[in-house]
């Protein structure tokens, strides 16, 4: 009983961090306004989410055959 109370405990904490980080995210995308700034703030946010050195956006235009980072 104790190890699925701690378990139970655990994966509700992760939640919890999981929702705060989306909530700050929606907080810090709310108050922008320049899309550049915006994109910024996607790629930053996702960069400390991920816990990675390098994180990029990209765009793909089906119709030109192109990507954009």
């Amino acid at each position: 009983v104790a190890l699925r109370i701690r378990r139970t405990l655990s994966q509700h904490r992760v939640r919890e961090a999981q929702l705060t980080a989306l909530f700050d995210t929606a907080s810090d995308l709310a108050a922008l306004r320049d899309l550049d700034a915006v994109l910024r703030a996607i790629v930053h946010r996702a960069k400390l989410l991920l816990g990675t050195d390098v994180t990029y956006l990209s765009l793909n235009d089906d119709a030109a055959g192109d990507t954009y980072m």
